[in-house]
């Protein structure tokens, strides 16, 4: 062996076994290509064996053939073979070949001995480089056993937790399997084509199952109305082949409501069961009662109660017709918006809730207005408990008293009872009464998404484009003072109160145009707080604000001025100009007002107007505005700059920039949400006391009480009480 190679031998790395294994472990945990095991947590069978297999020399051979390409792959850098050190090496097995000499041969050497072993030299460490670098370089051999994600699939580990060893990586727990993402939101215009056939079918349907409800209910309350009928439809003549006319006329009822029975099947399929499976299961209950009478001739038959199962599908059916149109009316409006005007919630911008109007599109409206509402919600709380205990009640009315063979009517009876008719109408008919009010004005509401947002208590920003909008503010008259140019006066006031972005600016402008000039470019621009703005304009100082603010900044004013509504212009210390403005309350921008004021929405009045404070806008629109939130000047600059925020949702869009319309939209979602939470509080009422009434009464034997005809004027009260709520949402 020459010089060099032994220089080269003696500078090669030398690796241990458990250093190998320990770097290749916490590189396969970077490249995601295997996970760490904890020492001291039980590990499976596959685990176990795959360490013993690492321990192994074959494994350890294939390792070391592969771990310098490795090595230069993270290095960057050529590596030569690393040698094998391991002392119990079959003595027949020949070393790696050196530069220039044949295999198999040791330099020096004839081949018919057999080579000296090396001497074993001490463990060093090496230098990976940074871990970042090596755990994307080192990728581990075809040949080497590796662990896969099956293998510990059930393996605990604690997120947090300190690594065993200082090479490893502590692996972050198996994030949970989310719901697929939604495909990419449909444009309203097309939504709304989409759900037109539907509706027509929907309606066809309706008409069909309504004449058919409404006959069974006729049959069910015959006997009581003493009317007389052919025998076939009298209960104590042909107690059989009336039960068997009103379960086919139920059957009817149902296949016209086929898309609430899909939807309440799909439901209990998917474990997820909802308003609609109650309502599968309180039909399929009472059909099961008049199949077990046929089977049971002997047990007494009572008065079923089809009528009642078939009028929930039936209104089931209505509610989603009037959810349609509500979705339909929508995105009608939406379709038609050429440049919408955004409703959105802002926590960050200011205390509480911060409701922004701001120019933008809504590419998600759609996704996000059929998003399930608070209804549907708590209806896939409060389902699985009622079935669980209409089934449990059913035991305790029937096997309770020992009358096993009354089970399913008891089931029939409670489950009829149970199921609310207006519990498909907590949601539907509110939005579709806001939807139709919000159309008028050219605003729409998203849904659920737009109720839930306006719900807490929150502030909307008011510039002063909302509080006084084009042509709502002028110029009433005006004085120059000291013989100043008046042209130059009007040029510097107009370009100064161009540059606020207040109300004054068009007024101003408007005069500037009137004479033939034009906008004079405005440097080092600033609102003061003593109600004020400044600039420079050329070599001029400009000052323009009122009273306070020119006696704050030591210019005298004269005597005698007992016009309200003045700004004062001085240039250069020197008082050269006053104005006189008008402000006209516009009847929207008041209406507006008086929706927030009443629905309980606070006014933050972020505006640049030096005139526009709270104490002002109370007398000019004559209302209570005590309670609005008035900041300081930096803070209602930035919340009226456009480009301070960005809307992350839609809950409403808007076509007009009144105050009107987005005050309309706002506290239509407020009280939305509240007839959705109302209704859904009765909802839960009716159920409850549905469900204690009937079990009471059924384990009493009370089947006169408990009769088809006192269950469906049950309902129809509770009903009564959900279209009620529902009546006022839209009178605000």
């Amino acid at each position: 062996m020459t010089e060099e190679d032994k220089k080269r031998k003696d500078e090669e790395p030398a690796f241990s076994l458990d250093q190998i294994m320990t770097e290749y472990r916490y590189a396969a945990t970077l490249s995601g290509r295997a996970r760490p095991v904890r020492p001291e947590q039980p590990v499976s069978k596959d685990t176990q064996t795959f360490q013993k297999l690492a321990n192994q020399k074959e494994a350890a051979a294939s390792f070391r053939a592969t771990a310098p390409k490795a090595q230069e792959r993270a290095l960057g850098k050529t590596a030569e073979r690393i040698p094998d050190r391991s002392p119990d090496r079959s003595p027949d097995k020949a070393p790696d070949k050196a530069p220039g000499k044949a295999p198999g041969k040791a330099p020096g050497k004839s081949s018919g001995k057999a080579p000296k072993k090396a001497p074993e030299e001490p463990d060093r460490q090496v230098d990976f480089g940074p871990p970042e670098t090596f755990g994307k370089a080192f990728a581990p051999s075809e040949n080497f056993v590796r662990m896969q994600d099956d293998i510990l699939e059930d393996e605990p580990w604690e997120r947090g937790a300190p690594p065993p060893t200082e090479s490893f990586r502590t692996r972050q727990r198996r994030r949970r399997r989310t719901e697929k993402p939604q495909g990419p939101s449909l444009p309203p215009d097309k939504a709304a084509v989409r759900l037109a056939p539907y509706i027509r079918f929907l309606t066809i349907r309706l008409l069909v199952a309504a004449p058919i409800c409404l006959f069974m209910v006729f049959l069910t309350f015959s006997h009581r109305l003493e009317i007389s009928l052919p025998s076939v439809f009298v209960f104590s003549e042909k107690r059989m082949v009336f039960m068997s006319i009103l379960t086919i006329l139920q059957i009817l009822v149902m296949i016209c409501g086929i898309d609430v029975m899909s939807r309440g099947l799909s439901d209990l399929f998917h474990l997820k069961p909802g308003f609609e499976s109650v309502i599968l299961f309180s039909c399929v209950a009472n059909i099961l009662y008049t199949v077990s009478s046929f089977l049971k001739p002997n047990v007494p038959v009572f008065l079923p109660y089809s009528a009642a199962s078939a009028l929930a599908v039936l209104f089931a059916m209505w509610s989603f017709r009037v959810r349609m149109r509500a979705y339909q009316r929508t995105y009608t409006v939406v379709a038609e918006l050429e440049e919408p005007i955004v409703v959105s919630r802002d926590e960050a911008l200011w205390t509480g809730g911060t409701l922004i109007k701001s120019l933008g599109g809504a590419p998600d409206f759609v996704s996000q207005a059929e998003m399930p509402d608070g209804a549907s919600r708590f209806s896939r709380f409060l389902a699985p408990l009622e079935i669980i205990a209409i089934i449990l009640c059913a035991l305790i009315a029937s096997v309770g008293r020992q009358e096993p063979q009354r089970f399913f009517w008891a089931l029939s009876a409670i489950s009829s009872a149970a199921v609310p008719l207006c519990g498909a109408f907590c949601f539907a008919l509110p939005f579709y009464k806001i939807a139709k009010r919000l159309a008028r004005s050219g605003s729409a509401l998203c849904g659920w998404v737009g109720a839930h947002a306006f719900l807490s208590p929150c502030a909307l920003i008011l510039t002063d484009r909302c509080l006084f909008p084009r042509g709502t503010v002028s110029l009433s008259g005006l004085k120059v003072f000291d013989g100043f140019s008046f042209d130059r006066m009007i040029s510097y006031s107009a370009s100064l109160t161009n540059a606020s972005e207040s109300s004054l600016a068009f007024a101003f402008t408007e005069l500037l145009h009137n004479q033939k000039d034009a906008v004079l470019p405005v440097t080092d621009f600033r609102h003061h707080e003593g109600g004020g703005i400044g600039g420079v304009i050329g070599r001029d100082s400009i000052l323009m604000g009122n009273a306070t603010f020119m006696l704050r900044m030591g210019i005298r004013l004269p005597q005698g001025i007992k016009q309200k509504n003045i700004l004062f212009v001085a240039v250069n210390l020197d008082l050269v100009g006053i104005f006189a403005i008008h402000y006209n309350a516009a009847n929207s921008v008041r209406h507006g007002l008086n929706i927030l004021l009443r629905g309980g929405v606070t006014p933050l009045m972020a505006t640049r107007d030096v005139n526009l404070t709270p104490p002002f806008v109370s007398r000019v629109f004559d209302l209570d505005l005590s309670g609005a939130d008035y900041p300081m000047i930096e803070q209602r600059l930035l919340l009226s700059d456009p480009n301070s925020y960005r809307h992350a949702n839609t809950p409403a869009v808007t076509g007009r920039e009144t105050l009107y319309a987005a005050a309309e939209a706002i506290v239509g979602g407020r009280r939305l949400w509240k007839a959705t939470r109302i209704n859904i509080i009765l909802h839960l009422l009716c159920a409850l006391a549905g469900l204690i009434l009937m079990t009471f009464l059924a384990f009493r034997g009370e089947m006169a009480t408990a009769s088809p005809c006192n269950v469906i004027s049950y309902l129809a009260l509770w009903a009564l009480s959900t279209f009620f709520i529902s009546g006022w949402v839209h009178r605000y």
